[in-house]
């Protein structure tokens, strides 16, 4: 049996709107991996510009750095080990496949709020069970509401929690955790500094690494 809140599909619908609204778009990004086998932590910065710039820069614990930078004709991945230049893919792609290269995303949520280029075209994997809202709480200093879903997939069951800025309806934090007959996995994105529209330079968009 299915039981779905009208009011929290309408804010989920009011983040994707919001989202996909936007021109340009900055935040830093903290993704927290914990599974049967892993314990990981990354932290990012992220910055696009539509319709086909953006540019990604992972840091990780050990000091590693992966760049992943698009100027609106050609790609740039870099990662200490590898350096490749490829020609942009058209339009709102591009931004995608910069955001895709560097893995940073696991979930494929951020790339579909992004643009309807994205590979995929749903928040929620699967079928819903359950959707309804959770306690607001505040993050990073923001007032958020939180919604949370619980859904079944070929793979097994999962829980997905957005907490979404009351005010800008923004997503500041999302929360997967899903589990099978071989492991459980979670996930938490946090977004934090988040800037709607931002004034971007140029320079965030040099193919440098």
């Amino acid at each position: 049996m299915r039981q779905v809140d009208p009011s929290a599909q309408m804010l989920l619908d009011r983040l994707v709107a919001a989202h996909q609204a936007l021109f340009s778009f900055s935040a830093d990004v903290k993704v927290e991996a914990v599974s049967d086998a892993r314990n990981e932590t990354t932290l990012a910065s992220v910055v696009y510009m539509k319709p086909n710039k953006a540019r990604v820069e992972l840091k990780f614990a050990q000091g590693a750095r992966i760049v992943s930078v698009c100027d609106g004709t050609t790609r740039l991945y870099a990662d200490g080990k590898k350096h490749q230049k490829v020609k942009a893919e058209s339009g709102e792609k591009a931004i995608i496949e910069t955001l895709s290269q560097t893995g940073l995303l696991i979930a494929p949520v951020f790339l579909y709020l992004t643009s309807r280029s994205a590979p995929v075209h749903t928040l929620r994997p699967g079928t819903t069970r359950v959707l309804g809202f959770t306690t607001p709480t505040t993050l990073d200093g923001v007032l958020v509401d939180v919604v949370a879903a619980d859904v079944e997939t070929k793979d097994g069951k999962g829980r997905l929690v957005f907490s979404i800025g009351k005010d800008d309806r923004l997503l500041r934090r999302l929360e997967i955790n899903t589990s099978n007959q071989r492991q459980s996995l979670s996930l938490v994105e946090s977004y934090t500094n988040v800037k709607a529209n931002p004034k971007l330079d140029k320079k965030a968009f040099l193919l440098a690494p």
